[in-house]
């Protein structure tokens, strides 16, 4: 039973006394309530965005005092031509005015050879110093020849940009020689942060002292803390020892085995040879000038046809925190 009582009744309290009331019976106090008219909602319906169309980018246009070049929001870079006239624009896409543009070739100034220009190291020919690549890395590889480098000078010199470090000479059946400034350099390369590689002498007559030299080099890589950012190469130079000829036969066994075993074991390797050994002589296989290669040929520029990552141009580099001369090469 539910009663329902007027809250303006004056015996209100009197009919809630518990003599009016049943257990478990409910009670509403009714209380009069204005009514609300509720407004009724219109939806407005939203308005269409109006959408600006994109600026869009192209010719010659000054970006905080650098000028670059647009074709449809894209920035270019290398030689363009505008209004009958050739432009330079750098690997950063800047404009440089500095350079200059004759018979289809790009000249800097007078230079030639290696130079650092805002940030990016330009190959100009030695010959005649026309361009020949930009972004390329001054690389100089070392060993205990070079005694103990000073480190700091070379790095801030800014003509080095990396290092190839000599981890050692190899064996014929054995055991292979730790270069005894190995550890040296490799430390203080470390704690400069300048990238580096490292090579081994070779002189494996076999499959099996191939994978001793790939084994020790393995080793030195671990025991070492060595953080390559360059690949192994296996220094194949030899013509012949201890009565042994190195010839193409023999060079296509040894370099593939070493490089086979470290590639097996994650680690990136590549060959170094002189340009006839690699053109006419023991290395010139399709399996050794497949791989990585560094080649070495001292003069004005680089003849060899086939890919290479590096170029060793000259043993006579002059590089501060090194006492006499030095090996150096210009890498992709």
């Amino acid at each position: 039973m539910v009663y329902l009582i007027d809250k303006k009744n004056s015996n209100v309290d009197e009919l809630l006394k518990d003599n009016y009331v049943v257990k478990y019976e409910t009670v509403y106090v009714c209380e009069e309530v204005e009514e609300v008219i509720e407004e009724p909602v219109i939806e407005e319906e939203p308005l269409e965005e109006i959408m600006e169309e994109p600026e869009i980018k192209n010719g010659l246009l000054d970006e905080d005092g650098t000028t670059y070049y647009y074709e449809n929001n894209e920035k270019k870079k290398g030689v363009i031509n505008i209004d009958g006239t050739n432009y330079y624009f750098d690997d950063n896409y800047k404009l440089r005015n500095e350079f200059t543009i004759r018979d289809n070739n790009i000249y800097y100034e007078d230079k030639k050879g290696l130079q650092l220009v805002d940030g990016i190291r330009y190959y100009f020919d030695f010959n005649d110093g026309h361009l020949v690549r930009s972004s390329v890395k001054s690389v100089i590889d070392i060993s205990s020849w070079q005694g103990n480098i000073d480190f700091d000078k070379l790095k801030e010199s800014n003509l080095v940009d990396a290092v190839i470090v000599r981890v050692g000479y190899g064996t014929t059946n054995s055991k292979c020689g730790l270069d005894n400034k190995f550890e040296r350099n490799i430390s203080e390369l470390n704690r400069l942060g300048i990238p580096y590689g490292i090579y081994i002498y070779g002189y494996a007559q076999n499959e099996y002292a191939a994978n001793i030299e790939a084994n020790f080099v393995y080793d030195m890589i671990n025991k070492y803390n060595v953080n390559l950012s360059y690949p192994v190469f296996y220094d194949a130079e030899l013509r012949t020892y201890n009565g042994i000829s190195y010839t193409k036969s023999l060079y296509t066994k040894v370099i593939n085995a070493f490089t086979n075993n470290l590639e097996s074991k994650g680690i990136k390797t590549g060959v170094y040879g002189n340009l006839y050994m690699l053109t006419k002589g023991s290395l010139n296989d399709p399996s050794i000038r497949n791989k990585t290669i560094w080649v070495a040929q001292y003069y004005n520029k680089c003849q060899y046809d086939g890919n290479y990552i590096g170029w060793q141009y000259s043993s006579n580099g002059n590089i501060p925190g090194i006492s006499g001369r030095v090996d150096v090469n210009i890498f992709n």
